[in-house]
């Protein structure tokens, strides 16, 4: 499950940025939680469209020329939830998004 969350969203990063800019992939454990974080300098979200994300909503892309069917997302959320996680989306317009999520490490 961790490597279909961690490849959606690395996707996601990759195909919201301009060919040849940095997408950051962070891990660290904190405590009991591994915490991820996946930072690119793509086109961003306004906090509307952040709070619009859901199954087969895709934006702008007749501007974006996205691929794909908009369960990316979707698909993340519900795996994440099914590990007592939630996905964390900030990102500004025009600057770029973090995404980040933390899972409980197995004792």
């Amino acid at each position: 499950h961790l490597s279909i969350v961690i490849k959606q969203l690395v996707e996601n990063a990759i195909k919201f940025s301009s060919k040849g800019d940095p997408i950051i992939i962070k891990g660290s454990l904190k405590n009991e939680n591994y915490n991820f974080e996946i930072i690119d300098s793509g086109i961003g979200f306004s906090e509307g469209a952040i709070n619009q994300i859901g199954p087969f909503v895709q934006f702008n892309r007749e501007i974006n020329q996205q691929s794909g069917n908009g369960l990316g997302l979707a698909i993340v959320n519900l795996i994440l939830k099914t590990y007592n996680s939630n996905l964390q989306i900030n990102s500004k317009k025009g600057i770029g998004t973090n995404v980040s999520f933390s899972i409980k490490t197995a004792n």
